[in-house]
C-alpha cells in the first residue's frame, strides 16, 4: 500500500515541520536528535548541524524525550523548565510496526505567560457560566412548604430535614426517579440554620 505522504514533495514536508509547530524536536530510540526545527534551534541558541546526532539531554535542558523514546509512554501538557522559564511540552512516542522507534516533542506554550493568558480566559468563561448556573439555581427553590403530604412518614421526613439543615454534615439522598429527592435537597438548603 502506497502512502499519500510519498506523493508530497520533500520541500513541503520540511516547510510544514519548520513552521507548523513553534518548536519541534525528533529523537531516535537512543534519544539522539534526528531532527530539530529552526525555531527551536534559535531559542536554544544552537546550530542545527551541530546538534543532530547529539543526545537530547545535552541540548535541551530537563528533556525527557529520551525517556519517552525508551518507554513508549507519551507525556502530554507537561511542564518543562527551559532557559529560566516553565513551558508546556508534549512528548509523543513514534511507533512503527508495533515498535517504538523514537519520539517527537513539541512545545505547546512557549512560556507559561501564554498558558496563563489562556487559563485566565478559560477561568473568566467558567465564572460567567457559574453565574448563569447560580441564576438558574436561584430561580428553582423548594422549601418544606412545597413538600405535600400529611402522612406520618412525610412528617417524619420533614422533621429530619429540619434537623439536618441546622447541622454541617453531608447528606446522601437516595430513592427511585421521581420520588422527590430534589425537593428534599432544596428543602435542606432553604431551611433556616
Amino acid at each position: 500500500m502506497k502512502s499519500a505522504l510519498l506523493d508530497i514533495p520533500v520541500e513541503i514536508v520540511e516547510t510544514i515541520l519548520e513552521s507548523a509547530f513553534g518548536w519541534l524536536v525528533v529523537v531516535d530510540k537512543a534519544g539522539k536528535i534526528i531532527y530539530i526545527n529552526k525555531n527551536y534551534c534559535d531559542f536554544l541558541e544552537v546550530e542545527r548541524e551541530k546538534v543532530i546526532g547529539v543526545h537530547v539531554s545535552k541540548v535541551i535542558e530537563n528533556s525527557r524525550m529520551h525517556i519517552v523514546a525508551a518507554t513508549g509512554k507519551e507525556e502530554v501538557a507537561d511542564l518543562q523548565y527551559i532557559k529560566g522559564n516553565y513551558m508546556i511540552a508534549n512528548r509523543i512516542p513514534i511507533i512503527m510496526d508495533g515498535q517504538v522507534v523514537g519520539a517527537f516533542g513539541t512545545v505547546f506554550f512557549r512560556d507559561t505567560r501564554e498558558w496563563m493568558k489562556m487559563n485566565s480566559h478559560v477561568k473568566s468563561m467558567l465564572t460567567k457560566i457559574q453565574s448563569y448556573i447560580q441564576d438558574i439555581d436561584r430561580s428553582v427553590k423548594y422549601s418544606l412548604d412545597d413538600l405535600l403530604g400529611t402522612s406520618k412518614e412525610i412528617e417524619r421526613l420533614k422533621d429530619r430535614v429540619k434537623m439536618i439543615a441546622s447541622s454541617d454534615i453531608s447528606v446522601l439522598i437516595r430513592g427511585e426517579s421521581g420520588t422527590g429527592k430534589e425537593l428534599f435537597a432544596h428543602s435542606i438548603h432553604q431551611s433556616p440554620a
